[in-house]
């Protein structure tokens, strides 16, 4: 114990702030700053000569205590060392400034190819009229707003003055074509889709190199049309880093996922992810799949030092690896389901909270497999499960749906867990089921379980229990150095060589933060 104080202690002297909470919104590159708001040069966001942007500019929008209801389309290229940077100067109390799409108006030359497109998002990236087939936008930054309403039931004025409706996938911000864009600390809420990436089936229109992370996802979706559709988050891209985020509840009626991604090179770390249908949907790539089908990556993805959360209105199946739409070759139906992900999902060092009872929810599922192709690699996890009503009967809790291979090293889980959901027949298969750590009394060693503080006390079994993470995970440099911090941000993880299963390491209580469950 005192070794893992000291260890601690001189990690926070080291790095005081782990990962940065707030990007800064200083101009430091060799462009024009643009500065937007109350006093500045320019009023409103539409001054700004979007389309025109060059490398190492920087539009720093200002907080106003009213919104900007104004459309934002970045079209240009920065460079890696010189991006073109978005970024917001909080006001005085730390708020965002908000742009809100209902009644928003665009700019007339921002240079939209076509109005149609118009409706698709709040902040649009991607090219635009006068540029060349195979443009991309690229080395963007995006930070520090809150984004809000691009949603079907609000209208706008359209760059060519028309009157226009969001359409029903419309997000916060919708990336259609672009590469290394990088989005942090904002706030998406009340869209259609939050988070919206798409890519196509050439390189002219793949996305890639696309993170999102330090930023807030909730109440997006929608209820009256294709409700189970959009989701906070919804993307495609070669390269897609999620991590660091808070994605919370959808809107209320929403069937829609919480994080839902059809990429190649996925890695989904660091983040608190509570409520939705699914709590992460990693499907097979569509528009991208003829230019995916051969990379390697494709057929991995990393998922690692997440707190997932499943209460009474959260999802009853967790977390779906494989696809879900079929798959098609020569507009045939393709039997074998080749574009599906057929690969390993390495799922490590989270932690998964389920507390629902029966009588509201008969079953729910931990991992839902689509193929026998698809391999869940499960290792220094932390799963618990109770009833949410004291002395109710918890849901029941499966690893495993029907389908897929699931290979379990060390983990730690409550004694009621099944193998298998009730009421199929198993076509996949399980290895490992003698390497999970419980106690009878399903005690985890949980800080404060009912205070929704999930990290690990000294007293816990699970201290010091975990494993080696697997060859691949290590081959692609996905150790686990960092942890979620509430909210929205992280930490270093200490690391004393004895690893604990779960998102958070024994710490001496040195890192008193809370991770309480959701609560905009």
């Amino acid at each position: 114990m005192t070794l893992r104080r000291l260890f601690a202690l001189a990690l926070i002297i080291a790095s005081p702030c782990g990962a940065a909470r707030i990007p800064d919104c200083t101009h430091t590159g060799a462009g024009t700053l643009f500065e937007v708001g109350p006093g500045q040069a320019y009023a409103s966001i539409g001054a700004v000569p979007w389309e025109a942007l060059n490398a190492g500019d920087t539009v720093r929008i200002h907080w106003r205590a009213t919104p900007y209801r104004e459309k934002i389309l970045l079209r240009r290229q920065g460079t890696a060392a010189q991006p073109i940077t978005v970024c917001g100067a909080r006001g005085p109390g730390g708020e965002r400034p908000v742009l809100d799409g209902e009644n928003a108006t665009t700019r007339a030359t921002m240079g939209y190819r076509v109005v149609a497109t118009e409706p698709r998002g709040l902040i649009h990236v991607s090219w635009g009229t006068g540029d060349a087939w195979g443009f991309k936008p690229r080395h963007l930054r995006i930070q520090g707003l809150h984004l809000r309403h691009a949603f079907h039931e609000y209208a706008f004025s359209a760059s060519d003055g028309s009157t226009q409706t969001y359409s029903a996938n419309a997000a916060g911000i919708f990336v259609e074509r672009g590469e290394h864009v990088v989005v942090s600390d904002v706030v998406l809420e009340g869209n259609g889709n939050g988070f919206f990436v798409a890519s196509g089936d050439s390189e002219e229109m793949l996305s890639r190199d696309v993170r999102i992370e330090f930023s807030e996802l909730y109440g997006n979706g929608t209820v009256s049309v294709t409700n189970d559709r959009h989701h906070n988050l919804y993307t495609e891209a070669v390269g897609m880093t999620i991590q660091f985020n808070r994605f919370g509840p959808l809107r209320a009626g929403s069937s829609g996922g919480n994080l839902k991604d059809r990429s190649t090179g996925t890695v989904v770390r660091y983040n608190l992810i509570d409520g939705g249908a699914r709590s992460i949907d990693l499907v097979e790539a569509q528009e991208s799949w003829p230019m995916v089908q051969a990379l390697p990556e494709y057929r991995r993805s990393f998922v690692y030092g997440n707190l997932i959360v499943s209460d009474p209105e959260g999802p009853g199946n967790l977390v779906h690896y494989g696809g879900d739409s079929g798959c098609y070759v020569n507009g045939q139906a393709d039997p074998a389901l080749a574009c599906y992900r057929k690969g390993t999902l390495h799922f490590f060092h989270n932690t998964v909270v389920v507390r629902a009872d029966q009588s509201t929810r008969w079953r729910s599922i931990l991992f839902d497999v689509s193929t026998n192709d698809e391999r869940v690699d499960a290792r220094n996890n932390l799963v618990f499960l109770r009833a949410w009503t004291p002395g109710a009967v918890p849901t029941n809790l499966s690893w495993m749906h029907q389908y897929g291979l699931l290979d379990l090293g060390t983990n730690w889980a409550s004694p009621t867990l099944t193998p298998w959901r009730d009421n199929t027949t198993p076509q996949g298969a399980i290895s490992g089921l003698g390497s999970v750590l419980t106690n009878a009394a399903n005690a985890p060693g949980f800080v404060d379980e009912a205070g929704t503080d999930f990290r690990l006390a000294f007293s816990s079994d699970a201290v010091d229990a975990g494993m080696a993470l697997h060859p691949e995970v290590i081959a692609q440099a996905h150790t686990v150095n960092a942890q979620y911090l509430a909210h929205a941000a992280g930490q270093p993880r200490p690391d004393d060589g004895a690893p604990d299963p779960g998102a958070f390491e024994y710490d001496g209580g040195l890192f008193a933060d809370g991770f309480e469950v959701f609560s905009p």
